[in-house]
């Protein structure tokens, strides 16, 4: 299957996003270190930052947490208490403004969300590592008195998944009367053989995926989540395991996460609407990409993405369109491809236009024939002036018996499945309606019925393939 229920279900969640009124939409800075007068947009519910080290990524999590502490009435500014002159400005969904210049609100038109940090607390697990044997004995004793709260359902089956141990139960307590931490958080696992890890045997990954899990448990709803370096002791399965369930916990809890990141693979798990670069321009000035493109995140990161080109399809049923092409015409370009869904004609546009900007495109753009864009470089059109749901469709429905030859049924069953499908008003149900009237799986029906029409058409696919080759060839 070309996509993941993961890549679906994040395409689910950019349309529920549109409806979120009171999430932040963008941020813009002026005057604060790097940041001299540059604005960050949110366009998914979950954003992914990513940009070498120093550039500005914590710049901008100080600047939210000071406009939430001034909100609240504290005025501990931090780094930021060393500035003089600078702005903050936040929009929400309804464009809303909240400002705040040189420490105090110069206008406020909505409340910023309770914003709750989730990042790795180094201190609490220090407390832990630093303490004598002594001291852990007369701590646990003192635990005793408070009552212990436990993880269930989906979030202990997800323990069980990243630390890979046969967990029985998971419990936390917390101790609010501790000194010198605002609480402390105890955490005790106990596996099926009877064995206790706890908050004093835990390893650095063990402490993270407790303290992580539990912070989700325990989300206020219509909160702002931080979460700086989330990849911090995960391996990459581990990376993107938490990076949906992040995804999920967003919908559910109705959330917005802020995240940071270098890992490689979470830039390449997320969606293109939740990647933001930040880079430094020629001048020393933070510059913010967002829609940013896989290709473009990575190597800017350093990482190996040098003989690889990276094509951005307007959406699911257009890959497999292409896919097909492709593996008909050269089947070895795919392995030289980062083959990403673009998530409609407009974020293609857009991100091609950036990257050329930038004079670092090694990117190529497919967007349906009937788009309303018109081709230019790095920009291709795929076969036919309709979408490929109506240009398959006309194919179907002149050749319904090489259709119920190729996936083996009658040539009536056929004709009466996609007759029916064709009734629907929207074209992007076509396919799956005739798929679950015909009892076949989705993705193996379209991939069959794109390779056929391929077959059918060797002009017209070898004139897309032709103008992709060439555009390939010269970002190679």
């Amino acid at each position: 299957m070309i996509f993941s229920k993961y890549e679906d279900y994040q395409r689910r969640m950019s349309s529920k996003w549109e409806s979120k009124h009171y999430f932040l939409k963008e941020v813009q800075l002026i005057n604060i270190f790097n940041w001299k007068n540059e604005t960050i947009k949110f366009n998914s519910p979950v954003s992914l930052i990513t940009g070498k080290n120093g550039i500005g990524k914590s710049t901008l999590i100080n600047a939210l947490k000071q406009v939430s502490d001034i909100q609240n009435g504290k005025y501990d500014f931090g780094i930021l208490s060393l500035l003089e002159e600078y702005m903050i400005k936040l929009v929400n969904q309804d464009n809303n403004e909240f400002i705040v210049t040189n420490k105090s609100i110069e206008k406020q038109q909505f409340s910023l969300p309770k914003l709750e940090d989730l990042t790795f607390n180094s201190r609490l697990y220090a407390h832990y590592k630093n303490s004598t044997g002594t001291e852990m004995e007369t701590y646990l004793e003192t635990l005793r008195q408070y009552d212990s709260k436990s993880l269930t359902g989906d979030l202990l089956t997800v323990m069980k998944e990243l630390i890979g141990k046969q967990i029985v139960s998971a419990e936390k307590i917390v101790d609010l009367e501790v000194q010198d931490i605002s609480y402390l958080e105890y955490y005790r696992l106990k596996i099926d053989d009877g064995t206790i890890y706890d908050s004093y045997t835990m390893g650095s990954g063990e402490f993270y995926i407790n303290q992580f899990l539990w912070g989700l448990d325990c989300l206020n709803e219509g909160s702002i989540i931080i979460i700086e370096e989330l990849e911090n002791f995960l391996h990459p399965e581990a990376q993107k395991k938490v990076l949906e369930l992040i995804h999920k916990y967003s919908v559910k809890k109705k959330v917005q996460f802020i995240l940071t990141t270098h890992s490689p693979t979470l830039i390449d798990h997320a969606n293109i609407n939740s990647r933001i670069l930040i880079k430094i321009d020629s001048e020393s000035n933070i510059i913010c990409i967002n829609d940013c493109s896989t290709w473009l995140a990575k190597d800017h990161l350093g990482s190996k993405v040098e003989n690889k080109v990276e094509v951005l399809v307007e959406d699911e049923k257009a890959i497999r369109f292409f896919k097909a092409i492709i593996s008909l015409k050269n089947p070895t370009i795919i392995k030289q491809l980062i083959i990403t869904n673009g998530e409609g004609n407009s974020n293609i546009k857009k991100c091609i236009d950036i990257n050329q900007k930038l004079e670092s495109s090694k990117i190529i753009g497919i967007i349906d024939g009937d788009s309303k864009y018109d081709e230019m470089e790095n920009l291709l059109k795929l076969p036919g002036e309709v979408s490929p749901e109506e240009l398959v469709m006309t194919f179907i429905k002149d050749n319904y018996d090489k259709v119920a030859v190729k996936i083996d049924r009658s040539k009536e069953e056929v004709k009466a499945a996609f007759e029916s499908a064709r009734t629907l008003g929207d074209h992007h149900e076509w396919f799956s309606t005739a798929s679950s009237h015909l009892g076949e799986d989705f993705d193996v029906l379209w991939s069959i019925l794109v390779r056929m029409w391929c077959v059918e058409y060797p002009k017209e696919t070898t004139a897309f393939f032709s103008k992709f080759e060439s555009g390939f060839n010269k970002l190679k």
